[in-house]
C-alpha cells in the first residue's frame, strides 16, 4: 500500500471514530444511568475478547463467573463508590478463587485458571469502573469529557508524529510499527490541551499538563500492554466490536489505564 493510500484508508476510520466520540459524549452529559449503561455495554464485549484472547492459548478462565464479576464491580462502583468498588473486588477475588478449587476437576489447572480469570475481571471491571466513579463526582460529565480528550489526543499524536517523523523502532518484538518518536507526540499534544482547557474548570494551568502528561504515559503503558497480549496470541485485533476500529480493547485500553491515575489526581490532589 502507497503513502497515499494509507492517508486515504484514515478517512472512514476517522468518520467512524468522530460518530463514537459524538455518542459517547452525548451519554456522558444525559446522566450517571446512560453512562452507566455505555461502559457496561463496552465493558461486556471487552469481557469476551480478553475470555477469547485467553481461550486462544488454552487457558480455562471461568468465563461466566468472570463476567458476572465484572458487572458486580461496575454496579457496585455505580451505586457505592469506590468502597463499594473495593467491597466487591475483594468479594470478587474470594468467590472466583473457592470456584476454581471446586471446579478443578474440568479445568486446566488450578492457579492459572484462577490467576486469568482475576486478571480479565480487575482488566475489565476494576479500570472500567474508574470511569462511573469518575461520572459520579462533582462535575463528573465535565470531568470524563476531559479524559477522554486527553487521551484521544494521546492517541492522535503518537500516531500521525510517529507517522509523519517516525524513524526510530520503539520496542520491535512487542509492536514493530511504534517508534520512539510517536510516544513523544503522544505527550505534546494532551500536555498542551490540557493547559489550554484546565483554567475553564478553575484549575491552574499547571495541573492541566500534570494530567495530560499522567494521562499520556499511563494510557501509552496501557496500549504497550494490550500489544504485548495480542502479540503473544498472535492476532491483529482482540475483537470486531467496533468494526474497522476492532474490538473494545484495542480502542479503550489507554482509556482504562488512565482512568484510575486520573480519578486519584482529582480525589487525592485537587479535592
Amino acid at each position: 500500500m502507497t503513502s497515499k493510500e494509507k492517508w486515504a484508508s484514515l478517512a472512514p476510520r476517522v468518520s467512524t471514530a468522530l460518530v463514537l466520540a459524538l455518542i459517547s459524549l452525548g451519554l456522558i452529559w444525559w446522566g450517571r444511568l446512560p453512562f452507566f449503561a455505555e461502559v457496561v455495554v463496552l465493558a461486556l464485549a471487552g469481557s469476551c475478547e480478553i475470555f477469547d484472547l485467553l481461550e486462544r492459548q488454552r487457558l480455562r478462565p471461568l468465563r461466566r463467573s468472570g463476567t458476572l464479576a465484572t458487572l458486580l464491580l461496575l454496579l457496585a462502583a455505580w451505586t457505592t463508590g469506590l468502597s463499594g468498588l473495593a467491597h466487591a473486588t475483594l468479594l470478587s477475588l474470594l468467590v472466583i478463587l473457592m470456584l476454581c478449587v471446586l471446579r478443578s476437576g474440568v479445568r486446566c489447572s488450578v492457579t492459572l485458571d484462577g490467576a486469568v480469570t482475576v486478571l480479565a475481571v480487575m482488566y475489565i471491571g476494576w479500570l472500567f469502573g474508574f470511569l462511573i466513579l469518575l461520572r459520579g463526582l462533582p462535575h463528573g460529565a465535565a470531568w470524563i469529557s476531559l479524559l477522554v480528550s486527553l487521551s484521544a489526543m494521546t492517541d492522535t499524536g503518537a500516531y500521525f508524529v510517529g507517522r509523519i517523523f517516525g524513524r526510530h523502532p520503539l520496542w520491535p518484538a512487542l509492536s514493530p510499527k511504534k517508534t520512539l518518536e510517536g510516544p513523544l507526540g503522544g505527550l505534546i499534544l494532551p500536555a498542551a490541551l490540557g493547559y489550554v482547557l484546565v483554567p475553564y474548570l478553575g484549575l491552574d494551568p499547571f495541573h492541566g499538563i500534570c494530567m495530560g502528561v499522567g494521562v499520556s504515559l499511563v494510557g501509552q503503558l496501557g496500549d504497550l500492554w494490550e500489544s504485548a497480549l495480542k502479540r503473544e496470541v498472535g492476532v491483529k485485533d482482540a475483537g470486531e466490536f467496533l468494526g474497522s476500529h476492532g474490538g473494545v480493547l484495542d480502542r479503550f485500553d489507554s482509556l482504562a489505564f488512565a482512568a484510575p491515575f486520573f480519578y486519584l489526581y482529582l480525589t487525592y490532589v485537587l479535592m
